[in-house]
């Protein structure tokens, strides 16, 4: 067992459960995939604002074909039916995943999942951009009538 570089945690693996850090000992396809397998097992464990932080702040493979596979499972998160926190995190991660997919050499494969993702990451800033305006008519709606009741009130004899 090491302690993490990151956060000074316990580390029993390839990466840190608590910030997402990954070890030195990370360096391979195949290394990467075991790694990303940890991060969303943590992931899967940690309440839900702690889940976010480690997908926002965890692992992000080298390799295309990890990375690709890092993106994907973070598309469903990013769905309406995730909190709002996995929600962010997700959308977080698939951004910083499509930003590390455009430094690598492109082909049909990374370009189609960067089309996926960058699609998932609009999508969801569309529906926050909702939520935001359904709570703000929401909130005014309850101005308006709280004003409406405490103007009876004056106007009572």
């Amino acid at each position: 067992m090491t302690t993490c570089a990151g956060c000074g945690a316990s580390v029993d693996g390839l990466l840190c459960q608590a910030c997402g850090r990954a070890t030195p000992h990370v360096g391979d396809a195949q290394t990467e995939r075991r790694a990303l397998e940890e991060l969303h097992g943590a992931a899967a464990k940690a309440g839900d604002e702690a889940a976010a932080r480690l997908l926002t702040a965890g692992f992000l493979p080298s390799s295309k074909a990890v990375l690709i596979e890092a993106g994907l499972r973070c598309l469903a998160l990013a769905g309406e039916s995730s909190t709002y926190y996995m929600r962010t995190g997700a959308v977080d991660r698939l951004r910083a995943v499509s930003a590390k997919l455009r430094l690598q050499p492109q082909d049909a494969e990374a370009a189609r999942a960067l089309e996926r993702f960058e699609h998932a990451v609009q999508a969801a800033e569309k529906n926050t951009r909702s939520d935001l305006a359904v709570f703000l008519a929401v909130c005014l709606l309850l101005l308006l009538l709280a004003g409406g009741t405490a103007a009876l009130f004056l106007l009572r004899p």
